[in-house]
């Protein structure tokens, strides 16, 4: 492809501040994405829904006679004023064995190599006061920490206070031989506004049938959110553009989701406030970080072997190099597809190159080329769907798909 448009690269320019969910950020960019739609003769509406949100007050650790850089999870709890000296306890992982020879952890600081669900379960049940997660990139000193906000699941199971540090400092401890540290977390928790926005471009035939089209436009705290997500955001006005100056015989609904970041709060939202109207749609086709100038693309389904097989029919007939997997995106389809809805996720990334969820996250990976070739793309599967006689595929979801939404989504 030696011609391509600039559009979606100059959109991205403007889009490129922080726009974490339910800030003043977020709002404008929420007005920008608007102001575009306007501008292409189309029709917005910004659909306001409530988060729970929170702003850490304090946040301190010392160990060894040294301040430690960390930052702590959102939601997870506090201490009293002036924080605690607890044991630490360093589980190199999720096993009895590393259990058992660390000894008994209640009241302790644990330090852990990998963080998820199962082993924050663990760590509840054994009652540890305080867990204190490593952040594997930060081995460089210009690398920032990033806080994040506790997800409903992990609520669910118990309230701890997180804490991340840099590898170095973790190394440190550890080879320190360090028996107890000095923990201070205070946080306010309250409830804010966050902002879909929904143009939809209505069909010109007789059916019923329609489709959504997703794309978060939010960002971490942080981050100017090039890559993730205003790749997306300004990918999915392109595909919009398209189909508003060549109308499709189903019904196309553009939802540009707020607030992904915080646990897939705009299209959560979304899904629930619609109920049985969800009956008609088809397909979701999600858009989240793509356009890099170093990566892959890849793409993942929601859904059947047919719509895998149709995919990469699709692809080798456009050209466009990728390899498709069945696998359930954690992105603003997974609520659709939870719904039964099949999904289908485009993507492009370079993990070295782009530093997702930092301030790195800049427009300076992203390439204008690949947001066209994947706009282009887009528009040349999606004419399948929506223009053709009958859907291409069922609306069916293969259980062990279904299983795996339910698990992501509890």
């Amino acid at each position: 492809m030696k011609n391509y448009e600039m559009y979606q690269y100059q959109l991205l320019e403007k889009l490129c501040f922080p726009r974490f969910g339910g800030t003043d950020g977020e709002l404008r960019a929420a007005r920008l994405i608007q102001d575009e739609i306007a501008a292409l003769g189309g029709q917005s509406r910004l659909m306001p829904f409530d988060i729970p949100t929170c702003e850490i007050e304090r946040c301190a650790m010392t160990a060894n006679g040294k301040n430690i850089p960390c930052v702590a999870m959102g939601h997870s709890g506090q201490f009293p004023e002036g924080g605690m000296e607890l044991s630490l306890k360093y589980v190199e992982s999720n096993t009895e064995a590393a259990f058992l020879s660390q000894g008994d952890l209640n009241g302790c600081a644990v330090l852990v190599n990998t963080f998820d669900l199962d082993m924050y379960r663990a760590l509840v049940e054994r009652r540890a006061a305080a867990i204190i997660e490593i952040d594997n990139s930060k081995w460089y000193e210009d690398k920032e920490l990033v806080s994040n906000e506790m997800r409903p699941d992990y609520l669910a199971v118990g309230q701890v206070p997180v804490f991340t540090i840099g590898v170095r400092d973790a190394m440190e401890l550890v080879d320190c031989g360090t028996e107890t540290v000095h923990l201070e977390l205070r946080q306010r928790s309250f409830t804010t506004t966050s902002h879909n926005i929904l143009a939809t471009v209505e069909g010109s035939g007789d059916t019923a049938e329609s489709i959504v089209l997703t794309a978060h436009y939010d960002t971490t705290p942080t981050s100017p959110g090039a890559c993730d997500n205003g790749s997306g955001a300004v990918t999915l006005l392109y595909i919009y553009r398209h189909f508003l100056k060549n109308r499709p015989r189903r019904t196309m609904r553009f939802l540009w989701c707020g607030s992904e970041e915080q646990g897939l709060q705009g299209s959560r939202a979304y899904v629930a406030a619609q109920g049985e109207e969800l009956a008609n749609v088809r397909l979701c086709y999600n858009l989240d970080s793509v356009g890099t100038i170093l990566g892959e693309n890849n793409i993942d389904i929601a859904g059947s072997d047919a719509l895998k097989e149709l995919t990469e029919q699709l692809c080798k007939e456009w050209g466009f190099v990728t390899e498709v997997f069945v696998f359930p995106d954690a992105s603003d389809s997974a609520p659709f597809a939870d719904k039964g809805i099949p999904a289908v996720c485009p993507g492009r990334i370079h993990w070295a190159s782009n530093d997702f969820h930092t301030r790195w996250d800049t427009i300076e990976t992203v390439s204008a080329k690949r947001l066209h070739e994947m706009g282009e793309f887009s528009v040349f599967y999606l004419e399948r769907f929506v223009n053709a006689d009958a859907f291409p595929v069922e609306r069916e979801m293969p259980e062990e798909l279904a299983q795996k939404l339910d698990a992501l989504l509890r």
